[in-house]
């Protein structure tokens, strides 16, 4: 487990410092695609917001304005803070992570099956506060 929770936080380093983000997929399939460690620390746990800008990344890389959600399935480890999972969007899979505390993830989208073409996103989840007035400047 412990090695698990090094392995996030050093996920969490490249995602945060990268500018080639298939590297930081890369580690994530790599470190984490068969491990059964992070299975056994993960729990289900849906959260709205964070489906929300997984659909507005897709709606952005596909230009399409309606994005269908079908089998979501987010994974929650309590100790990193640290969301992952799939689902596909508008018949394409994809699969994401994301760290509650800095409010970062990552997803990778199918977009062409047969070729392996994939679509990568940095997020962030940030509210946009609209109550606020114009400024009079």
């Amino acid at each position: 487990m412990q090695d698990t929770l090094q392995k996030l936080a050093e996920l969490k380093m490249k995602l945060v410092t990268a500018t080639e983000f298939y590297k930081v997929i890369d580690y994530f399939h790599d470190n984490f695609g068969e491990n059964e460690s992070l299975a056994l620390m993960s729990v289900p746990k849906q959260n709205e917001f964070l489906q929300q800008s997984l659909v507005i990344c897709v709606r952005s890389a596909l230009k399409q304005q309606i994005v269908a959600v079908n089998q979501m399935m987010m994974l929650y480890v309590e100790q990193a803070q640290f969301y992952h999972g799939w689902g596909w969007f508008n018949y394409l899979i994809a699969n994401f992570f994301y760290f509650e505390d800095i409010d970062a993830g990552l997803m990778a989208l199918v977009v062409k099956p047969n070729s392996g073409e994939t679509m990568l996103a940095r997020f962030s989840t940030h509210l946009i506060d609209q109550t606020k007035k114009p400024s009079t400047n």
